[in-house]
């Protein structure tokens, strides 16, 4: 089972989270950075509701490659009124700035789904009241419910249909080539293929063939992304072994590896970084003990993980693979390599 609870402190991109599927017998802990709101369980069952697939991911080369500039992640990041960004957000990313394209899908992402977790059933909205009690009832963390009305209740209250999808802006910013965006658009390709596996039966050779086509397809733009070194897509990356390997135990341990090479490049790691805050505050079975800087608690993962005495291996490992992220010439496979990739594409 892959251990978590959906978060919802901003972290270095947006928003930490967690979330609960069923990995057969593979205990995997995960952390992103991922804009993915609050997966929690609905009225019906103790699981989240099951997303429906992803659009077949659309390849594209970009002439150029973008690098964010970070000014409108530091405005998300700082934003306590997500309708208030969106205002802001919106024309620089119809004018075509990629960054601005990317927070806007984090920041609409993250409302639309904390409002389908906790406050959105059919024909009617919760209250805040509401929503505490309900979830209070379930054991839930009422923090995470507070911190979704704060930063998106006006946002909702006013409505986000004239804004279009996260998913189109999302697509927007990754087809411009900037690199966090390819990675997380490459991700969510990756899960829904994953899930799309896991639901079809009878599959036929041409629908697996379909499969195939679209994880290479996934794995193309993700090395694309690596290859520029930018520390998000990096740690985006970690949350794409399991997809690329098949193995829960794999990605157990290997996705400290990526995370701490995405600390080596630059991605915030501190004492202070929110998605440490966020983990340690939110999740009731982690590596936190108190005080504890980001790196420190990958290297308490990694060594719970993998069994070994120290963190010694993972430094030198994470190492590695930053430096070659870094050198320019990142390869199909080294990604094979640093992410223990056995089988084809």
């Amino acid at each position: 089972m892959r251990l978590g609870v959906g978060l919802a402190a901003l972290a270095a991109v947006a928003a930490l989270a967690f979330f609960i599927g069923d990995r057969g017998t593979d205990r995997e802990l995960v952390v992103t950075a991922a804009p993915q709101s609050p997966r929690v369980p609905d009225e019906r069952g103790s699981e989240p509701p099951i997303a429906e697939p992803a659009k077949a991911f659309e390849e594209v080369t970009p002439p150029t490659t973008l690098v964010a500039t970070g000014s409108w992640q530091d405005q998300l990041e700082s934003s306590s009124n997500y309708l208030e960004f969106v205002d802001r957000a919106y024309p620089a990313a119809s004018e075509g700035d990629a960054s601005a394209q990317f927070a806007l899908y984090q920041a609409l992402e993250y409302c639309k789904d904390g409002y389908r977790g906790y406050f959105d059933r059919p024909g009617k909205r919760r209250t805040l009241d509401e929503a505490l009690a309900w979830a209070s009832a379930r054991s839930l963390n009422t923090d995470e419910v507070r911190d979704v009305h704060r930063r998106c209740e006006a946002l909702m209250a006013r409505g986000t249909g004239d804004l279009g999808s996260p998913d189109s802006w999302l697509a927007k910013a990754s087809a411009a080539g900037l690199p966090a965006a390819q990675a997380r658009k490459a991700l969510d390709e990756l899960r829904a293929v994953d899930l799309q596996s896991v639901v079809m039966s009878g599959r036929t050779e041409a629908t697996a063939k379909d499969l195939e086509e679209k994880t290479a397809s996934a794995r193309a733009v993700l090395l694309s992304a690596l290859a520029t070194g930018d520390s998000g897509a990096t740690w985006d990356a970690a949350d794409a072994i399991y997809y690329l390997t098949g193995s829960g135990s794999t990605a157990d341990t290997e996705q400290w590896v990526w995370k701490m090479a995405a600390c080596i490049q630059g991605y915030d790691c501190g004492p202070g970084a929110a998605w440490v805050a966020a983990l340690c505050h939110y999740e009731t079975v982690n590596p936190c003990l108190g005080g504890e800087s980001g790196t420190e608690i990958i290297r308490q993962a990694w060594v719970q993980a993998s069994g070994h005495s120290d963190a010694s291996g993972l430094d030198e490992r994470a190492q590695q693979l930053a430096d070659r992220l870094n050198s320019g010439e990142f390869s199909d496979a080294d990604l094979a390599k640093f992410m223990k990739v056995v089988r084809a594409p």
